[in-house]
């Protein structure tokens, strides 16, 4: 009988083969890694275009500011565009710093030295007279400072008593407020993340809302911080017109303190949103945050936690 020789392995093919091995294992795992990531962006990506799309009609402006240029260098009045409707800001002489990444809420966003600002020009779309409409933005504070203007369309830097509206830091530099033509909400608490790690970013949005009840019309003002409900006040009547023929200023308003810190996506419309219009706004910017590593899974789930208590 005879036996057929069976040809062994040697120790080094045998050592090839094994890293051969890995290395396809490798790419595999990455390979599905990377689908994976990008299968998560899209759905940030479709559920913030979801957002756009269902609030088409009432949408007046957004600035994203996700020019063209390169994170750490001064911005540039493409990246300052209305990429929906046509009120562009101007930065000539005062240019925010370009971020990007882990330091915004979604792709890129400005960063403000105290100094810098966004200017947009008065328009009719940015006036609304008695009517009804929101304003939202996300914010990071690095220094808190009294009577820092986030966003305002006012001959002051508040609002207070005037045509207009506004975002700003007033009587306490713990407190942040909405205010249009003299009527303030605001939260009683600063904008520091209670594990006192510095200012995250929050999500803030006020609206004027009308509320008709037995004839009459009350007007209020609403402040809403991170999804939620925070306070309201009414001026008791809706027909008082808070148009004016004032700038837009973004970060810092002549005669205010000026932003320390960082904005991203913000987003004017013609409307009162719904308090769940404006806790699905929240969610997608939460979930775009995370994906951008600007947060921990932890603070995402704290977040989505403290966001459904006393719902």
């Amino acid at each position: 009988m005879k036996y057929r020789k069976t040809k062994s392995f040697t120790l080094i093919e045998m050592l090839a083969v094994i890293t051969i091995i890995g290395i396809l294992a490798s790419i595999i795992f990455f390979s599905t890694n990377d689908a994976f990531e990008q299968q998560k962006k899209m759905e940030v990506l479709n559920l913030s275009i979801g957002l756009k799309n269902k609030n088409l009609d009432s949408l007046v402006s957004e600035w994203t500011f996700d020019g063209p240029t390169p994170a750490g260098s001064a911005a540039t009045n493409s990246d300052v565009r209305d990429s929906w409707g046509y009120n562009h800001g101007d930065i000539t002489g005062h240019a925010p710093t370009v971020r990007e990444g882990e330091d915004c809420v979604s792709e890129k966003c400005l960063y403000f030295d105290g100094s810098t600002y966004v200017e947009i020009k008065d328009s009719p779309s940015l006036n609304f007279g008695h009517d009804e409409f929101t304003i939202s933005m996300w914010a990071k504070m690095d220094t808190h400072l009294d009577s820092t203007a986030l966003i305002t369309k006012s001959g002051s830097c508040n609002a207070w008593g005037s045509p207009g509206y506004a975002f700003t830091t007033i009587s306490s530099p713990d407190d942040v407020y909405f205010m249009w033509a003299g009527t303030c909400c605001g939260i009683p608490t600063n904008l520091e993340n209670p594990d006192g790690s510095g200012f995250g970013w929050k999500y803030i949005t006020g609206t004027r809302r009308e509320i008709v009840s037995g004839g009459n019309c009350a007007s209020y003002a609403e402040f809403y911080m991170d999804g939620k409900y925070v306070d309201r006040q009414s001026n008791g009547t809706c027909e008082l017109s808070i148009s004016n023929m004032v700038n837009v200023y973004i970060g810092k308003k002549a005669g205010c303190s000026g932003l320390i810190g960082s904005i991203d996506d913000v987003r004017i419309y013609k409307t009162a949103l719904s308090i769940s219009e404006i806790k699905q706004n929240y969610i997608a910017g939460l979930d775009s945050l995370f994906e951008n590593g600007a947060i921990s899974k932890e603070e995402y789930n704290k977040r989505l936690l403290n966001l459904a208590k006393n719902d």
